[in-house]
């Protein structure tokens, strides 16, 4: 029987991870897929990774949108999802301004989870913070496999236009950041249990 891990974002919306087991049993190396749900609508937004990965790279999103240090930079002044695709595919047609470190384009400080078809993002417009899911190309790092519905980065383009985009209340913010760090509080409080166990065991051996 599965369990479910809830973010709720509204009434009508929330963000779900499926565990086969109780939370309380919650290990670091679990493999999970995470969805973002609103109505009928259903989208991977996380998959073939660590839930520990998820949960850090969400509860750091969310302590920066909280203190408002995740303000949309200034040269980004059209749709998030649509300058990341352009950045992906290396396109000429975007002035995109990296960061100083890494040389990535700094929109990537916003991104919190991006499967193969799917960016997700935090960021601050003012003092308000903003989740938005975007699509993302399905090719622009692999070639198209045999009976995949293959289309042009072009044709993609033309057609493209955000999932969805909420704004979240402070309120709903900090409750997502404890339930984040409940969370990895349990990996971490089960990794060490089985740590000890594990060396428990090794020494009874010699």
């Amino acid at each position: 029987m599965n369990n479910a891990i809830l973010f709720k974002i509204n009434e009508d919306a929330f963000i779900q991870i499926l565990i086969p087991y109780p939370v309380q049993e919650l290990e670091c190396c679990e493999i999970v897929t995470i969805t973002l749900n609103q109505g009928q609508q259903s989208y991977i937004v996380y998959q073939h990774h660590c839930i520990q990965i998820a949960m850090e790279y969400l509860n750091f999103l969310l302590n920066q949108a909280i203190k408002q240090k995740l303000q949309v930079h200034p040269s980004i002044v059209k749709n998030l999802g649509y300058l990341a695709n352009e950045y992906f595919n290396e396109s000429p047609n975007e002035k995109l301004v990296l960061t100083e470190n890494n040389q990535t384009w700094i929109g990537m400080n916003y991104s919190l989870w991006s499967p193969r078809e799917v960016g997700t993002w935090i960021y601050n417009r003012d003092a308000e913070i903003f989740l938005e899911v975007t699509p993302l190309y399905r090719w622009h790092f692999s070639d198209p496999e045999e009976g995949e519905n293959f289309i042009t980065y072009e044709e993609f383009l033309k057609n493209y236009k955000p999932y969805l985009l909420f704004k979240l209340s402070k309120e709903v913010a900090l409750e997502w950041l404890n339930k984040t760090e409940e969370l990895l509080n349990i990996m971490k409080r089960n990794y060490e249990q089985c740590k000890y166990l594990h060396e428990a065991e090794v020494s009874s051996i010699d």
